[in-house]
């Protein structure tokens, strides 16, 4: 008899701990209360113009995103260079002329969308990533790799064709660090750099 009146108990407290939880949030008071957060994603490819080693170049890939309020965003990217060959390297004694420089790197993603209702808006993001550069070549007698760290901030400008999708550009500069001097100089790879992101998600949120 003591069980069942036990469990009894215990099924009157499991029932009532939504009512005793609601009654505590009443007192407790926080940023978010009477606050609605509508959550939202997005996803697409991305395209990059930048320069590396004094050339034209341009990197693809892609990201996507978590979006709160449709303001603020958190995510990931990551973006890819097409080869680039042009640069001279000396290694153990012998030179290297017009070697395939590749980099590629990805991470996180986090930024900011101001107006998202007007036709045209503004915005800001910065990109924090992981990559690695590279000397790719068949005569060099293995290839060279580098680990770096790569930080992009960009101002943007956003053009909102449907309700589920927009049209990304971006203008920044991008930052590389943690460059082995010995064969790369992070000046090849700090660079101005634009963006281009086709945005597929849902853009369309009420208050």
């Amino acid at each position: 008899m003591g069980k069942v009146l036990r469990l009894i108990y215990i099924g009157i407290l499991l029932i009532n701990i939504p009512n005793l939880l609601a009654a505590q949030d009443d007192d407790y008071e926080h940023l978010l209360k009477g606050k609605k957060i509508r959550v939202s994603i997005f996803v697409g490819p991305l395209f990059e113009v930048s320069s590396v080693h004094k050339s034209f170049g341009f990197s693809s890939g892609g990201g996507g995103a978590v979006i709160l309020n449709q303001t603020l965003f958190i995510g990931g990217y990551g973006l890819g260079l097409a080869p680039v060959i042009g640069k001279d390297v000396s290694i153990e004694g012998v030179n290297y002329t017009d070697t395939e420089i590749a980099f590629g790197h990805g991470g996180i993603w986090v930024g900011y969308i101001h107006d998202f209702k007007k036709l045209v808006h503004i915005g800001g993001s910065t990109k924090f990533g992981w990559g690695k550069i590279s000397l790719e070549d068949n005569r060099l007698p293995d290839d060279y790799k580098d680990n770096v760290l790569v930080i992009t901030p960009q101002v943007e400008v956003e053009v909102n064709v449907s309700k589920w999708f927009k049209i990304n550009l971006g203008a920044g500069y991008r930052i590389v660090t943690s460059v082995n001097d010995n064969v790369f100089r992070q000046k090849e790879f700090n660079s101005p750099q634009a963006t281009v992101g086709f945005l597929f998600g849902w853009f369309r949120q009420k208050d």
